[in-house]
């Protein structure tokens, strides 16, 4: 038995409700609801969101970016006013809350950061303690007069000040508001409070979203949002039964079984989604020092195994849920795959215990950790080559490693040696030069991704709206296709990711499940372990294997049938939303513009490295749009029609 991180109850091989357990009414068998938070006359209301509306949209991305549709004001193009009509939308994924699932939920907002639609998905317990309270959706609205702390539980909302919170770190408010099984905190630390730009949200020690997004609660004076379940324990647990159990525990169970047979998955559960780290060692593509490029036998020592063996626990995943016999004991405050990148080998770090506690200050200041670890990599590399010696933010004798724990305090702080990182990373190399180390994309530092899915991330990063390229790390060969190739599997990748968080699927999980569904030896994967049914995409250049399981899995959870087709079109739906509101809030449906994206894309080696490419943009950016026009033709799936507004 193992406890996982993030649920209230406890995982048997079995899933079962307790006789005592409280069930929650499903939302397949009740109206949509929607809380909506009036933070200037600090009143709250219930809008219903009619069956038509989630029957569209269905949950997670697609929901919220429908609802910041219709509550965001003119307003949030006004800088003087920005915050005011910039609502903040929560919504749940179609699963979010069921019996036994990991659903997660989305949040949805104007990006101070890149002045365009941020969206930002987690697995933590805030969506599903939000749905225990039987809503779907939660909107912020306005902003406060006074800092202050929002408590929502299952008779309404109350405000309470948060003067004595000032410059509080995440961890403290977990603390003073009384997180844990019964209780879900999501707070900022200081520099959401400070409007830094990295600044994130944080739950349950998880940084959640990029773009700013916990400067923008700052900017509305929410401290954190506590959100109270009825009480609940390892026996009495709060959760939603599935439409159909006799068929879920059937389904559940074979799930699992086939899960157990890949060996990636029982890696991903004994060691966390750091053991990612370890496998790209011997290929070399896994950043080192800013963007260079290199196999390093040290990297072995920011991998899962070692974090097992240094520290008895890992970085949770999934699968260490679905596959509790072989899982390690899993905590948020093991470095993941990105972490462990950007604030490890990125900055030429190897020693696990120091990325840890650098990882500790990011979440307790409220910093998004890619970011950070950007902006770090950025003045490592500047100081290496002689530059900042009269740099404000640069103290004599101090070693990297105490360096970058203090700049990471001062720039969450706003300190003024540190003023000039308040903006990111593309204002800082303004202010203090060096501007061709400050890899970003429209003021949002470039994430780790691996080297051999370049040309796909490249695209995805082009975009604006960020993420991996899913489809190029776990299949790799198809870096080596021609640029429209690459550009068909980028825009289908975005619908699958969209769709994913749509439904409250992990988006890695769910590419996990989609991908292995070619033929060859992936084929034989599939065949373990069933994958939706794909939509049959000529125009990719490939064949995928038909397997039916998944649908009829989450089918069984939310009462209606759920295809892959489906899952393609909730995440085109999404994608639609998100570029009808950048034009509306931007004047410009550009999302592919050349000035805001370095001309070439260059990966740079080290002495010893022997890779480079340097990418020329322009026709991986037509490529995109030709290939987005193909796949937004297809306006009918399975016989369901686009419906007009989308």
């Amino acid at each position: 038995m193992t406890m996982s991180p993030y649920e209230d109850y406890q995982v048997d091989d079995t899933p079962s409700l307790q006789g005592s357990s409280r069930q929650v009414v499903p939302p397949h068998e009740r109206e949509g609801r929607c809380l909506v938070i009036d933070l200037d006359s600090r009143s709250w209301r219930i809008d219903p969101i009619a069956s038509p509306l989630l029957e569209v949209c269905a949950g997670g991305r697609l929901l919220a970016l429908a609802l910041y549709e219709k509550y965001v004001r003119d307003t949030a193009t006004v800088t003087a006013r920005y915050e005011q009509g910039n609502p903040m939308v929560f919504a749940c994924g179609m699963i979010t809350g069921y019996e036994y699932m990991d659903g997660g939920f989305s949040v949805v907002t104007r990006s101070p950061v890149t002045r365009r639609i941020s969206v930002a998905y987690s697995d933590t317990a805030f969506g599903r303690f939000l749905r225990f309270c039987s809503y779907d959706a939660l909107v912020l609205s306005g902003r406060l007069h006074r800092s202050s702390v929002i408590v929502i539980d299952e008779k309404g909302v109350s405000f309470m000040y948060a003067d004595k919170y000032y410059e509080a770190t995440t961890a403290a408010m977990d603390d003073a508001l009384g997180a844990c099984a019964n209780v879900t905190v999501l707070s900022i630390g200081a520099a959401g409070e400070h409007g830094v730009a990295c600044a994130s949200l944080v739950c349950q020690a998880q940084s959640i979203g990029r773009g700013g997004l916990g400067a923008v609660m700052g900017l509305k004076n929410i401290k954190a949002i506590s959100i109270s379940a009825r009480p609940s324990t390892a026996e009495d647990g709060v959760r939603i039964p599935a439409a159909d159990r006799k068929a879920f525990t059937a389904n559940f169970q074979r799930l699992r079984r086939r899960i157990r047979l890949n060996p990636v998955c029982r890696a991903l559960a004994r060691y966390g989604s750091a053991v990612e780290v370890t496998d790209s060692v011997s290929t070399g593509t896994v950043s080192i020092n800013n963007f260079t490029y290199s196999a390093d036998p040290r990297l072995r020592y920011l991998g899962g195994q070692e974090q097992l063996r240094l520290h008895g626990q890992v970085r949770y995943t999934i699968f260490s849920r679905l596959l509790p016999d072989i899982a390690s004991p899993a905590s948020q405050n093991e470095p993941g795959f990105s972490e462990a990148i950007m604030l490890g080998s990125h900055q030429g770090i190897f020693d696990p215990d120091i990325v840890r506690s650098l990882l500790a200050v990011c979440v307790e200041q409220g910093m998004d950790p890619v970011s950070a670890g950007g902006m770090l990599g950025w003045v490592r590399h500047g100081m290496e080559a002689g530059a900042f010696h009269d740099a404000p933010f640069i103290s004599a004798g101090e070693s990297f490693v105490v360096f970058a724990a203090r700049l990471l305090r001062d720039i969450a702080l706003c300190k003024n040696r540190a003023i000039g990182f308040a903006g990111g990373i593309d204002a800082a190399a303004q202010a203090y030069g060096h501007k061709e180390f400050a890899f970003s994309v429209r003021g949002l530092e470039l994430g780790p991704y691996d080297i051999r899915s370049a040309r796909g991330q490249a695209l995805v990063d082009m975009t604006g709206y960020g993420g991996s390229f899913m489809a190029g790390v776990i299949q790799p060969a198809l870096q080596r296709g021609s640029v429209n190739k690459t550009a068909a599997w980028v825009v289908h990748d975005e619908s699958v990711r969209y769709g994913c968080e749509t439904m409250g699927l992990d988006p890695c999980f769910g590419a996990q499940i989609y991908y292995w569904g070619r033929r060859g030896a992936s084929g034989r994967i599939s065949a373990s372990l069933g994958t939706f049914k794909l939509l049959h995409a000529p125009f990719l250049g490939i064949r995928m294997m038909a397997h039916r399981f998944m649908p009829g899995f989450i089918s069984s959870i939310v009462g209606h049938d759920v295809s892959y087709a489906r899952v393609l079109l909730l995440g085109r739906r999404a994608r639609r939303i998100q570029e009808r509101l950048d034009k509306r809030l931007n004047g410009s449906d550009d999302d592919c513009t050349a000035a805001d994206f370095s001309p070439y894309f260059s990966i740079i080696p080290t002495e010893n490295g022997s890779w480079h490419d340097v990418l020329s943009i322009r026709p991986l950016r037509d490529a995109y749009r030709r290939m987005r026009h193909v796949y937004d033709a297809v306006d009918t799936i399975d016989g369901e029609r686009e419906p007009d507004a989308f």
